[in-house]
């Protein structure tokens, strides 16, 4: 089976700002949806943003690339390490 992006070796510097941004932003779990579905909202916002783990990372806050949405889940919900290229993909 192939791959729907191209592996990521190393972090690169905008997803590394970006990790830097999910550590310094409060946001909330605010309901698990599915094994592999969250709602996830910021602090002080009243948007909710839905957020799909797989093979396609994707959320509802329409950025292209990985949004703090996603790194929140990954980081803190599900505790990836940063360093882990996982979290990149």
């Amino acid at each position: 089976m192939s791959r729907l992006v191209p592996y990521r070796t190393k972090v690169s510097e905008e997803v590394a700002a970006r990790i830097e941004q999910t550590l310094s932003t409060t946001m909330y779990l605010v309901q698990t949806t599915g094994p592999t579905s969250y709602v996830i909202q910021e602090q002080n916002c009243e948007k909710k943003h839905k957020v799909l783990i797989g093979s396609l990372q994707t959320c509802s806050c329409g950025t292209a690339d990985i949004c703090i949405h996603i790194l929140f889940v990954m980081l803190k919900v599900l505790r990836v390490p940063a360093t882990t290229p996982v979290v990149a993909d």
